[in-house]
């Protein structure tokens, strides 16, 4: 029986397999099943990558197929298992987005088992079981949930590992460190698992508890990594929630690891360190420590559960900027006790030190499984559980902002990512975007990155807003602020008013905003002359936004109106637009601009 782990570009950072994913992948195949683990390709289109997955089904007859992920990537991850029994396999789905949504997920995402809890032995019992052909013994696994003749079965739950040194390293080989390494020298590790705060935007596991891997563990991880890899390891990454809870651990560990003269970065709460733990750190050789900030407000932040004051939080931070560490920070406006008082406090926190710390200003997100959830869906400000998923977990106001303001700070923190947060992600400059047409009329940039030099080609028309330098990782934006000057926006004109002419009554619909689509609205005053409206599927995700005066609206609204013609965001969804289309008894055209090369 043949095993496919599926890691799609679902995030940013999509050259590494997650730990999760990586230490299922290495317990199954230690146990004698045939696996591989399908990595995606720095910055490849997520249409790309399914259609890839399909192929390695077919060519290599795989029996099962893996994939996990989490609530924001409901959508693409329903397509991926629909593309893949399209194709005959069976498909298991695990991670956050089943726990944090045990019913829901499992009832309308189309998996054929769904793993809840840690999976690594939930998923070797049942590839037992579907390799015996023993499809009854599947009802005694603990933590499984799947659809029987319509009904939902959920299995108990399973105990937690108590003893994470008894879970092997993750395979190297199998899921590809060498290629993650090859991007960017860092080497990911985990020591713990879990945590023992309840903050109200975060989901945590249910029934699961703080443990730690012993250090001998740890370090003898560590060394089996740097021995196989050599010189290709520069730096380390400890991606624990709670890293120093135990402070006599921490010290432990500072003293072990500091004779490897290895660089690291870590994770922490401002309450779990003091000055003495910074400073053995730093000794140590961290670099750079990312806090769990949040607010600015000390209201805000009890609400929030976070057991720490402002001014606790400031202390730290100062502190171990003044070691000369870099300070990684963000804060989440839109609490439920948020209202204009606590967002003044934030905001004039924020733009005092964003320059001289790595700081973040954002609106909160609302994920299944999260007390804000909850407080959102009793409230009825989420409507449907399902529906929210469908659209991409989008933002929501549970705050006591009215809902014109906090659309008004959507459009703000958009304004400061440009002009102040943008800095400390290293934005490129104009002189280092170089845009071409070639011959077929392929538009592409290659651009420099500003952090490393390396020199990265993209297709305009085939990348978000953002991408990372395949070199060494470093986020890219791309269209943000003054950054889209570098582009001649004269191309995009010529590009879009071409396929306008003689349409100069015509009533166009936009269906599908995209990157480019929206580039093409900025580009051409014609263009947005003709537009009458702009649906997209996902339309609550751009509930802030605005263009040419009009708001993004579901599909449906089509049914209404009169209109001539159809732009649509990519070329692959022009089917289903057309049967869209048909069921709401209209007809009409498409003008041939996303697919123009």
């Amino acid at each position: 029986m043949k095993i496919l782990f599926a890691v799609p570009p679902y995030h940013s950072v999509n050259y590494q397999v997650p730990n999760g994913v990586g230490i299922v992948a290495t317990v199954t195949k230690n146990a004698g099943f045939d696996v591989q683990v399908l990595l995606a390709n720095i910055n490849e289109r997520i249409i790309d990558y399914h259609n890839r997955v399909r192929d390695v089904v077919v060519q290599q007859k795989i029996d099962i197929v893996a994939l996990g992920g989490q609530s924001p990537c409901y959508t693409h991850i329903k397509q991926l298992i629909h593309t893949v029994k399209e194709v005959g396999a069976t498909t298991i789905l695990g991670g956050t987005i089943v726990d944090s949504s045990p019913i829901t997920v499992p009832k309308n995402i189309g998996a054929d088992y769904c793993v809840y809890g840690e999976g690594e032995f939930t998923f070797l019992e049942l590839m037992n079981c579907l390799k015996s052909g023993d499809i009854n013994g599947v009802s005694g696994i603990k933590g499984l949930i799947y659809l029987q003749n319509g009904e939902l079965i959920t299995s108990p739950p399973r105990e937690c590992i108590a003893d994470l040194d008894a879970l092997p390293f993750v395979d190297p080989e199998l899921c590809h460190l060498d290629v993650g390494l090859k991007i960017k020298p860092e080497l990911i590790m985990m020591a713990s698992r879990s945590c023992n705060y309840n903050c109200t935007f975060c989901y945590r596991l249910k029934g699961s508890s703080y443990r730690t891997k012993s250090l001998d563990y740890f370090f003898r991880e560590l060394d089996f990594y740097i021995d196989k890899y050599k010189n290709k390891i520069e730096s380390l990454l400890i991606m624990d929630y709670m890293f120093n809870k135990d402070q006599d651990r921490i010290k432990e560990f500072c003293r072990r690891i500091k004779p490897y003269n290895l660089p690291f970065r870590l994770q922490t709460r401002v309450d779990s360190v003091d000055e003495q733990i910074i400073l053995d750190l730093k000794h140590a050789g961290a670099h750079t420590i990312a806090y769990g900030l949040e607010s600015a407000s000390n209201k805000v932040l009890k609400s929030m559960r976070k057991r720490y004051t402002i001014e606790k939080a400031l202390n730290i931070i100062q502190f171990t900027k003044m070691q000369g560490m870099n300070v990684l920070a963000n804060i989440i406006i839109g609490d439920i006790e948020d209202d204009m008082d606590t967002v003044s406090e934030s905001e004039a926190f924020y733009l005092k030190y964003a320059n001289s710390l790595d700081l973040f200003i954002d609106l909160i997100r609302v994920f299944p499984g999260t007390h804000l959830f909850g407080y959102a869906l009793t409230n009825g400000i989420i409507k449907s559980e399902l529906e929210f998923l469908e659209a991409g977990c989008p933002y929501v106001n549970v705050s006591k902002l009215p809902d014109d303001v906090y659309e008004l700070l959507a459009d703000k923190y958009k304004a400061f990512y440009s002009a102040t947060a943008m800095i400390t992600r290293r934005p490129l400059e104009k002189s280092s975007l170089e845009l071409e047409v070639e011959s077929d009329g392929v538009m592409k940039y290659t651009s420099y990155c500003p952090k490393c030099l390396g020199k990265n080609t993209v297709l305009i028309e085939d990348h978000p807003p953002q991408v990372n330098c395949v070199h060494c990782t470093q986020l890219i934006d791309i269209f943000r602020g003054r950054l889209f000057e570098g582009i001649d926006k004269s191309l995009y004109k010529f590009r879009i008013e071409s396929c306008l002419k003689d349409l100069n009554d015509a009533r166009i619909v936009i269906w599908g905003l995209t990157p480019q689509i929206r580039q093409f609205l900025i580009a051409s005053s014609l263009l947005r002359r003709l537009l009458v409206k702009i649906v997209d599927l996902n339309f609550d995700k751009f509930r802030f936004e605005k263009y040419c005066g009009l708001r993004i609206e579901r599909p449906e609204m089509l049914r209404d109106i009169e209109f001539d013609y159809v732009i649509t965001g990519t070329v692959e969804k022009r089917h289903e637009v057309t049967k869209a289309l048909e069921d709401m008894g209209k007809v009409a055209s498409y003008i041939e601009i996303a697919s123009v090369q």
